[in-house]
């Protein structure tokens, strides 16, 4: 478990690891910021759960976020006890994460990669990576809102993809994050083996179609994650062909949104 704190308190969005922020001067205008409230677990399972976001850097990524951009209104993330889905609520500024989930997120990968119990290094890694990038997917739905950024689609697709931009593009290794959030999407699509009209009109893209996504930004963003997702055989080369120039238009158009609002922009 160690191992994914180091990994997971370099989430600090386009500032980068090891950077540091300039002392504020007294004239500067007041800045909103990102904390962390835990709840008190109710039971063993809870308390599991808190150990596993506090360890896997919650904290850290909301004192980067902090450094990292201009908020004009502060932020919670708030870890609440029973099984709630993450979620951004615009109108208290809450990123909720509840401790079911992430206990959730550890059971479906124990189900569907068996080997992760015998290796208890990499299932934390993984746990700590999917619970990495969902954390950035709500932080994209906070700055959507805090900001009034347009959307042209899906917002949840959006979402999707900066989350998918930051790890590739500021996180070291951060493909492998991608990557791992990616599979846990398409194992989560077991649930959807039998479709019903509540999964066409629900606000997410379908499992499967959101792990397709993930796959296909990782594969545009270098040459060396193209040839591995080729390798894979799991996405045709008709799309393949199109991931490189997809990934450089999402690429283009987070950063073009966010740099006016970056401390260091």
């Amino acid at each position: 478990m160690a191992s994914r704190a180091s990994a997971l308190v370099c989430l600090v969005l386009l500032a980068g690891c090891g950077s540091s922020s300039s002392t504020r001067s007294s004239s500067a205008p007041p800045r909103g910021k990102v904390f962390v409230v835990y709840d008190a677990p109710a039971g063993q399972a809870a308390a599991n759960a808190r150990k596993a976001l506090q360890l896997g850097g919650t904290n850290g990524v909301a004192d980067g976020f902090t450094k990292s951009f201009k908020l004009p209104r502060d932020i919670r993330i708030h870890a609440v006890n029973g099984f709630v889905g993450p979620n951004y609520n615009p109108g208290d500024h809450t990123i909720t994460l509840s401790y079911g989930f992430v206990n959730y997120v550890e059971r479906l990968l124990e189900t569907n990669f068996p080997q992760l119990v015998r290796n208890q290094n990499e299932l934390g890694r993984e746990w700590a990576a999917i619970d990495g990038f969902i954390l950035v997917h709500e932080w994209a739905h906070a700055l959507i809102d805090i900001y009034n950024f347009p959307v042209l689609g899906k917002e949840e697709d959006a979402a999707d993809a900066l989350a998918t931009v930051f790890m590739t593009q500021f996180v070291n290794g951060g493909d492998e994050f991608a990557f791992d959030a990616a599979k846990f999407f398409d194992a989560l699509s077991a649930r959807q083996r039998h479709l019903s009209p509540s999964d066409y009109w629900d606000a997410h893209s379908l499992d499967k179609q959101r792990a397709y996504s993930i796959l296909c930004w990782i594969a545009g963003s270098t040459q060396t994650d193209y040839k591995v997702i080729v390798n894979l055989h799991v996405i045709g080369g008709d799309r393949l062909q199109t991931c490189p120039a997809e990934y450089r238009q999402r690429v283009r158009s987070w950063l073009e949104l966010l740099k006016p609002h970056l401390s260091n922009g």
